[in-house]
């Protein structure tokens, strides 16, 4: 599963797997941290939380997890909407996020209370 050059050339295969988490770490690095929006200029928060998610999960790569997740609690309070208006969506995906990287926490992400502002958000 890993490719192998000699001599600038391709010798061993890579799979699937390997060659799109690789993608991912490249693409994440090149963003110092995020994905770049499909939609214009700036990051995509939503892509680089499933990119993290995918990352982390497979404990590949663990820099640009780290590097990532920093962004992720940097943008975490903008991304979610804290507060009366929170998304339920946005706040879901962090917990995921907090929930497969080390030492992170959803009562602090970002400085964000993930459980409690998800929590907030259930309307009766």
């Amino acid at each position: 599963d890993r490719l192998t050059c000699r001599d600038g050339q391709q010798v061993g295969s890579v799979s699937t797997r390997n060659a799109l988490l690789a993608g991912i770490s490249t693409t994440l690095r090149a963003g110092n941290g995020t994905a770049p929006s499909s939609f214009g200029s700036g990051p995509d928060i939503s892509a680089t939380a499933q990119m993290t998610i995918a990352l982390a999960a497979t404990r590949q790569y663990p820099a640009t997890v780290r590097t990532a997740v920093g962004s992720l609690k940097r943008n975490a309070a903008q991304y979610t909407g804290a507060g009366p208006d929170a998304s339920p969506a946005a706040l879901g995906t962090l917990l995921q996020v907090a929930a497969v990287t080390a030492n992170t926490t959803p009562s602090s992400f970002g400085g964000v209370n993930l459980t409690k502002e998800l929590r907030s958000s259930i309307r009766r």
